[in-house]
């Protein structure tokens, strides 16, 4: 059995990132199809109600929500699903009214 591939999503300030801030994470890049999981970890979160959504992209001009399970997703929560056909993903996080803590994203590959 192998072991799954993980890799925090990092955004300007780095993997962990300033819960306060609204902003997108830089690009994981594929070019398999696999299994996957992201898991947001919360630290500290303060106010206002924190949500994420995946993104998906073939070429990293036009994105699009992965689904409808993944848009707006309550920061407390993980996605994930059985294929990604795409070859670019990015979490576009919402931090509206949160006044404090940090919260950063893991990929998981679960392979095939």
């Amino acid at each position: 059995m192998s072991t799954p591939y993980k890799i925090n999503f990092d955004f300007l300030d780095g993997a962990t990132h300033d819960a306060t801030v609204t902003e997108t994470s830089i690009a994981l890049e594929f070019c398999e199809n696999f299994s996957w999981a992201v898991t947001p970890i919360p630290i500290g979160i303060t106010g206002g109600n924190p949500s994420y959504t995946i993104q998906v992209s073939n070429d990293g001009l036009i994105w699009f929500d992965y689904n409808a399970l993944s848009t707006s997703v309550d920061i407390d929560n993980a996605v994930d699903d059985i294929h990604l056909s795409f070859t670019q993903m990015r979490i576009a996080y919402d931090g509206t009214g949160v006044s404090a803590g940090t919260v950063g994203f893991l990929f998981t590959n679960k392979g095939n």
